[in-house]
């Protein structure tokens, strides 16, 4: 299977998505524009804009769509998730940098209504997904003071440049 710089195909990227990742997401969100695609682990994170919306989406590596949405105000989060993002949020609270929510995503999943959180302070830079059972993940985390990273991404903040 090759591989393809997705600014290729009319849009930004960060670093190479194969061939039926782009194909896949080109069928799937024809209008999109402000592309940018990030690794984490196994799987594609491409953020863009359509339908003047905000939106986010996951691929596998095998560029099957695994979950997409759309920016949404952190006020229209559920209360069961709101629970869990200031839980996380209150761990943070020990510590002399409060994490602020910077953006929420709502994504539509096989198993159901998943929500995608930005958290950042000043040294902490932190992105989770919120699962129906109110489970959470963190999916990467960014300690700047300690230049530490877990799944080895440096957030691309939304819309900007990829990092």
């Amino acid at each position: 299977m090759g591989t393809v710089r997705f600014q290729d195909l009319s849009a930004e990227s960060c670093g190479p998505v194969t061939v039926a990742i782009a194909e896949n997401f080109n069928r799937e969100f024809k209008d999109a524009s402000h592309v940018q695609w990030v690794k984490i682990k196994d799987t594609f994170q491409v953020r863009f804009y359509s339908q003047e919306q905000y939106c986010l989406a996951f691929f596998d590596q095998s560029g099957q769509l695994l979950m997409s949405g759309r920016k949404i105000q952190v006020d229209l989060v559920p209360p069961a998730m709101r629970k869990e993002m200031d839980r996380i949020r209150g761990a943070s609270e020990a510590r002399p940098d409060l994490l602020f929510v910077t953006s929420v995503y709502e994504l539509n999943h096989s198993q159901g209504t998943r929500y995608f959180i930005n958290l950042e302070s000043e040294a902490l830079s932190m992105s989770i997904l919120l699962k129906g059972d109110g489970q959470s993940e963190i999916v990467k985390k960014v300690n700047y003071l300690n230049a530490e990273t877990v799944a080895s991404v440096r957030p691309s903040h939304f819309p900007g440049a990829c990092h």
